[in-house]
């Protein structure tokens, strides 16, 4: 039997994509599923199934693994996000099956598909191993364009400035805002390159609304305990108390988990080892032994006529707007985002530092 998978390992080097949540998904299937007896193949006119796992381009699947929703009310920040939107609930009312990463995800999913089967997400276990713990929290994200990106960048800031006696490193930050002494900026690197940041932190900051959670997995399974906020699919992959903590007051968490690390990181690479791709993989290649007989037509990548102006997206935007940093806003090699114009989020930096005194006014007041 053999499965085209959009987007492919190929097609995702095209354009660039050297990290991010899409490609240790792809090179896991491409790795696993020939152990089921399932060959890959890029040409979709050899397939028998057809597999997305992406925003939903890619008409029609048989088997639709869903990322996340854009949440209504939600006012579309870049012109790729209607487009996007329309074509993941398209792909949730035709796929023969869709999956998602976490129950949270599938609930996103449910007013437009009942039947979404939760298949987690994984990692590649044994290529994460402890490394030389470094004092710093780790803050990872590829990009601050991506969907609520910047919304959990907003709140790392926040909590590294308000833990001025913590240092932190983050992979991008918006240039318009003042940079703490504490806050050491990388880049967005390569995977190869991000691994030894991983490995070597102190703990892993989590503020993304995960849909779900391939990094934190990486951060747990080389030892390093989360601290983030019990949103998302966070509580489903990290428990709270164990393997990190999961708190609205992320200042206190960060103190808490770093007082405790060697616990909390022994648990959280006891707790990593049971999501590994090698586990997961084979209930996809269930799916398509399933469906195999029931292949859609036409053959991707071509969406239906009837829904072409509808659903289809226009190619490459979508995929470099998601998997990097489109025109309308800049990274430079330091990872410093340049937003060109007046296309603002309005003033960030006035913005974030009333919401820093705010937050020191209350602490100042025992609230």
């Amino acid at each position: 039997m053999r499965v085209a998978i959009a987007p492919s390992l190929s097609y995702l080097r095209q354009f660039g994509c050297v990290s991010g949540g899409l490609l240790p998904i792809a090179k896991a299937l491409y790795r696993h599923l020939p152990e089921c007896g399932i060959e890959v193949t890029e040409d979709p006119e050899r397939a028998d199934v057809f597999h997305s796992y992406s925003t939903g381009q890619w008409f029609p699947a048989t088997v639709y693994t869903n990322e996340g929703m854009f949440r209504e009310p939600y006012k579309f920040e870049h012109a790729w996000q209607g487009p996007c939107h329309k074509a993941i609930c398209g792909q949730l009312e035709t796929a023969k099956a869709v999956t998602a990463p976490s129950e949270f995800c599938a609930g996103l999913c449910r007013p437009w598909r009942r039947d979404i089967e939760v298949v987690r997400k994984g990692i590649e276990f044994d290529e994460w191993q402890p490394g030389e713990t470094q004092p710093y929290v780790l803050w990872a994200k590829s990009s601050l364009v991506v969907y609520r990106a910047y919304e959990a960048w907003q709140k790392a800031a926040a909590v590294a400035s308000l833990a001025s006696d913590v240092e932190f490193v983050f992979t991008v930050w918006d240039g318009k805002v003042p940079r703490p002494d504490n806050v050491k900026v990388i880049g967005s690197l390569p995977f190869e390159e991000i691994v030894p940041w991983m490995r070597n932190a102190a703990a892993y900051l989590l503020t993304t609304e995960e849909p779900g959670a391939c990094q934190p997995l990486e951060a747990m399974a080389c030892g390093v305990p989360v601290a983030g906020l019990p949103i998302g699919c966070n509580p489903e992959y990290v428990r709270s108390g164990t393997d990190g903590l999961l708190w609205d007051d992320l200042t206190e968490a960060i103190h808490e988990v770093l007082a405790k690390r060697d616990w909390y990181g022994r648990n959280a690479r006891e707790r990593a080892s049971g999501f590994q791709w090698r586990d997961i993989i084979p209930r996809y290649a269930e799916l398509y032994r399933t469906f195999a007989t029931e292949k859609p037509e036409p053959a991707l990548p071509s969406p239906p006529p009837a829904a072409k102006a509808e659903t289809a997206l226009p190619s490459p935007l979508p995929e470099v707007a998601i998997l990097g940093s489109p025109p309308m806003a800049q990274a430079r090699d330091d990872g410093i985002i340049k937003w060109p114009g007046e296309r603002q989020r309005g003033d960030m930096s006035e913005r974030l530092k009333s919401v820093l005194d705010r937050r020191a006014g209350m602490r100042r007041k025992g609230l």
